[in-house]
């Protein structure tokens, strides 16, 4: 065998071998430990800040059984959660995830009951197992930057 195929067929065997597609982890986490996991990644240039309003489609499952649904804003898939980004949320994890995405993402967060009830529903007590792990499904489906955006979106 010639040089010159000797050199093609490393080549090629260079290019078949070494260039697989890179796999995406199964979970992502933040600096401070949220452990999160991609369904649906949008491409959006849209990113929530501090002061945003997100309007989210969002399920809470005991993880990790995802079967029952203990907290559900889209029973009648009309019905959608809006999400104020403010102060009180500021120091936790769950305003650390909402920084990750963009409009459009599927995502699920891993939280605890008592972070979901303090941090998402904005109560002291809860029905959930304040030490076991939440399941949060949702889908970031806007991102309203001031309350006057947001009353006249709802009414149209």
């Amino acid at each position: 065998m010639c040089i010159k195929s000797k050199l093609t067929l490393l080549f090629f065997g260079l290019i078949f071998f070494g260039c697989k597609p890179k796999e995406s982890p199964e979970f992502y986490y933040t600096s401070e430990g949220l452990r999160y996991k991609f369904h649906d990644v949008a491409v959006s240039e849209f990113k929530p800040e501090f002061g945003d309003y997100l309007v989210l489609n969002l399920k809470a499952y005991s993880a990790p059984s995802d079967t029952i649904a203990y907290f559900s804003s889209s029973i009648y898939h009309s019905h959608l959660d809006v999400f104020f980004l403010d102060s009180v949320i500021k120091n936790t994890l769950l305003y650390e995830g909402f920084l990750q995405l963009v409009k459009g993402d599927s995502v699920s967060f891993y939280l605890s009951g008592e972070s979901f009830c303090r941090d998402y529903l904005r109560k002291d007590s809860c029905f959930f197992d304040e030490k076991k792990e939440l399941l949060i499904n949702f889908r970031l489906e806007n991102i309203i930057k001031s309350e006057k955006e947001l009353v006249s979106s709802f009414l149209l």
